[in-house]
């Protein structure tokens, strides 16, 4: 039971946050520019398939928002619209394939 509300809260603390932030969380992969070279630019197919795999995963991810209850912790989140909540198997698919 504690180690099911462990993983619960843990989900939580990563997943409810803003979708904008989220998008942000992603580093850019452009190189910077050094003194008198311009900066090269990234390669075509590999931000593709980046692109790809973020719309794959995003199609399977049913986020939501509002009041959401834990029965397994007698609890309800109150998240409003400007974070969202995702269910254990959602929330592994995004720690382990992003």
């Amino acid at each position: 039971m504690m180690k099911r509300l462990g993983i619960i809260f843990g989900a939580l603390a990563l997943l409810a946050l803003p979708p904008t932030i989220a998008a942000r969380a992603v580093p850019p992969s452009t190189p910077r520019a050094t003194a008198g070279q311009p900066a090269a630019t990234p390669d075509e197919p590999d931000a593709n398939a980046m692109d790809d795999q973020i719309r794959s995963i995003a199609a399977r991810l049913h986020p939501q928002t509002g009041d959401i209850r834990l029965p397994g912790a007698n609890a309800v989140l109150h998240l409003g619209r400007d974070y969202y909540f995702l269910p254990a198997s959602e929330a592994r698919i995004v720690l382990t394939e992003a």
